[in-house]
C-alpha cells in the first residue's frame, strides 16, 4: 500500500550509441545491474504485501502530518478499496480538513486554501493511477514498463534506482535499498495546483501490521519545505461506502459541471 499523491519522478535515459561508446569498466558495471523485474519481487517478497492486501478489499491508515518550518501538524487518515478507491484526509488545529479522493471515475481536492477542485489532465492521470489497490507493488495494468538505471545512494544508504512508466506516460523512479529489498526513496515531478514540483520521499521505519511491512515514516521535501506523514495503525477491511462519498462541496461543483 501507499500513501497517494507522492510520486511521477525525474526524466533519465540512455541512447544504445552512448551506451555502445562508454569505457568497457563502465559498460561491465552497468551490466551487473539487476533487472527492475528482480527488485520489485524482492520488494513484495520483503513486505509480504500480495499475499496479505489479496486477502482483503479495503485499508484503513491513520497517522499524524508534521510540517516543523511552519509549525503546523494535524491528524491523518487515508483509506483504499478495490478496484481503485482512495480518499485522504488531514485534519489541522485551527486552519481545517485538507482532503483528496477518487471513487473510480472522479478525483478531486479540497483546501481551506484553495477551496473544492475536480481534478484533471495530468492531475487526474497521477491520481488515477496511483489510487490501484496494486499500485505500491508497482503491479497491475496502470504500469506500463520498469527498468534499472543505477546504483546510487538515497536516504543513507545503497540503492538500486528504478525507473518506472506509467500508462498515461508519466515516469517515476524508485530506489530499493540493496541490503533489504525495501523501497527507501522516490524523486518525483508532481502535478500541483501551481503547476509541475519537484518531490522528494524517503521512506523508513517499516513495522508489520497484519502480517505485512509497512512504512511508518515518509518524509516529503517540496518546494523547499519538509513534510513528515508518520503512520500509527493498519486496519484492514474497515472502510466502507460513505468514506469515499463526495463532500458536499465537489457535489455542488459537480452539478454545475455542463
Amino acid at each position: 500500500m501507499s500513501l497517494i499523491s507522492m510520486r511521477a519522478f525525474l526524466n533519465r535515459s540512455f541512447a544504445v550509441a552512448a551506451v555502445a561508446a562508454m569505457p568497457f569498466t563502465l559498460q561491465a558495471q552497468a551490466e551487473k545491474l539487476p533487472p527492475a523485474k528482480d527488485l520489485i519481487a524482492k520488494f513484495v517478497t520483503a513486505t509480504n504485501a500480495v499475499p496479505v492486501m489479496a486477502k482483503h478489499t479495503s485499508v484503513r491508515t491513520k497517522g499524524k502530518f508534521e510540517m516543523a518550518a511552519a509549525g503546523v501538524a494535524g491528524d491523518l487518515e487515508i483509506s483504499q478499496a478495490r478496484p481503485n478507491k482512495t480518499i485522504m484526509r488531514i485534519t489541522l488545529a485551527g486552519m481545517g480538513q485538507i482532503e483528496q479522493g477518487f471513487d473510480g471515475t472522479t478525483a478531486w481536492a479540497v483546501n481551506p486554501m484553495q477551496g473544492p477542485r475536480i481534478l484533471s489532465g495530468k492531475e487526474l492521470d497521477q491520481v488515477r493511477e496511483e489510487s490501484s489497490f496494486g499500485a505500491s507493488s508497482r503491479q497491475g495494468p496502470n504500469v506500463a514498463s520498469a527498468e534499472t538505471v543505477e546504483k546510487t545512494t538515497m536516504n543513507g544508504e545503497p540503492c538500486y534506482k528504478v525507473k518506472m512508466v506509467w500508462k498515461s506516460g508519466r515516469e517515476t523512479f524508485d530506489c530499493y535499498s540493496v541490503a533489504s529489498g525495501l523501497l527507501i526513496a522516490s524523486v518525483a515531478k508532481q502535478e500541483s495546483p501551481m503547476g509541475t514540483v519537484d518531490v522528494t520521499n524517503l521512506i523508513s521505519d517499516y513495522k508489520d501490521f497484519g502480517g505485512q511491512k509497512v512504512a511508518t515514516r515518509l518524509t516529503q521535501q517540496v518546494m523547499g519545505q519538509e513534510q513528515v506523514l508518520t503512520i500509527s495503525s493498519v486496519e484492514y477491511d474497515a472502510a466502507d461506502a460513505p468514506t469515499f462519498e463526495m463532500p458536499a462541496a465537489i457535489k455542488a461543483l459537480m452539478e454545475k459541471k455542463p
